[in-house]
C-alpha cells in the first residue's frame, strides 16, 4: 500500500512539494535528508506542514496521484507552478530538467568509481529481452540523423581498419575480446557451439545482426535459429 503527501509552507500557505510514499509509518514524508537544494531552500526561509492527501492505496495509484497534483500545482523549474519537484512524478525521471550543474556534479561523483563485477553483470543484462519503445526508436533515430563523426575519429577508424586493425584475423576464443561461446538450437534441438556470431552466421546462411539481435533479446529467432551464449 501506498500514499500521497504534500509540504505546505508556512509562510505563504502554499504547497510546495508533491511525493508519494509506501512505508507504514509515512516516514519518507517527514524525510528532511534525501531532499533537492530547492526544497531545502525552502524549509530554511519558513516553517512547513505535511499533509497526508491519500493513505493505503495502491503504489500505481499514488503514482496517478502524484502526477495528478503536479500537474495541477506546477513547477518552478519549468515556470509553471509553486512546487519544486524536479520531475513530473509517477516514474521518477518523467520531464526531468538535468541542469550543466546537475550534470557536473553528476559527473564528479562517478570519476573514480570502481564498479564490482556483480553490479557490472547486473548491468550488462538488465535491458536484455526489453525491446525500445517506438518513441525512443525514434528519438534515437532523430539523434543520430545528419551526424558526422568528426575528423579525429574517422582518422583513427582509418589508421584501424583491415590489416592496420592490431585483432585482424584473430578471432574466436584467440581475440582477447572473446565474450563466450553461442550455442545454437532449432526446433530444442541443440545444433552445437560456435566460438562467435561472424561463424554462426556463415554456418547457417543468417545476417551477424540477426544474430547478435537474437542474443541480446532484440528478436526471438532468425531463420529458424535461436542463439544463447555461454559466458566463459
Amino acid at each position: 500500500m501506498a500514499y500521497v503527501y504534500r509540504h505546505i509552507r508556512i509562510d505563504k500557505n502554499e504547497p510546495f512539494y508533491i511525493g508519494i510514499g509506501s512505508d507504514m509509518t509515512y516516514k519518507r514524508a517527514n524525510e528532511r535528508a534525501r531532499r533537492s537544494k530547492f526544497w531545502k531552500k525552502i524549509v530554511a526561509k519558513t516553517d512547513y506542514e505535511i499533509e497526508i492527501l491519500f493513505d493505503e492505496i495502491s503504489f500505481e495509484e499514488a503514482k496517478f496521484k502524484e502526477i495528478e497534483f503536479i500537474k495541477i500545482y506546477g513547477r518552478k523549474d519549468l515556470n509553471t507552478g509553486c512546487l519544486v519537484n524536479l520531475t513530473d512524478g509517477g516514474d521518477g525521471l518523467i520531464n526531468k530538467v538535468f541542469t550543466p550543474e546537475y550534470r557536473k556534479n553528476l559527473s564528479n561523483s562517478m570519476k573514480g568509481r570502481v564498479l564490482s563485477e556483480e553490479t557490472k553483470a547486473k548491468l550488462r543484462t538488465y535491458r536484455l529481452g526489453v525491446p525500445n519503445s517506438p518513441e525512443a526508436r525514434a528519438k534515437i533515430s532523430k539523434a543520430n540523423k545528419g551526424r558526422v563523426n568528426s575528423p579525429e575519429l574517422m582518422e583513427l577508424l582509418h589508421n584501424r581498419k583491415g590489416e592496420k586493425n592490431p585483432i585482424f584475423g584473430i578471432r574466436g576464443v584467440n581475440n582477447k575480446n572473446f565474450k563466450g561461446f553461442i550455442e545454437v538450437f532449432r526446433d530444442g534441438l541443440n545444433l552445437g557451439k560456435y566460438e562467435g556470431i561472424r561463424e554462426c552466421a556463415e554456418k547457417f546462411n543468417v545476417t551477424a545482426t540477426r544474430v547478435s539481435a537474437v542474443i541480446n533479446g532484440r528478436r526471438n529467432h532468425t531463420g529458424g535459429y535461436t542463439f544463447k551464449r555461454i559466458m566463459p
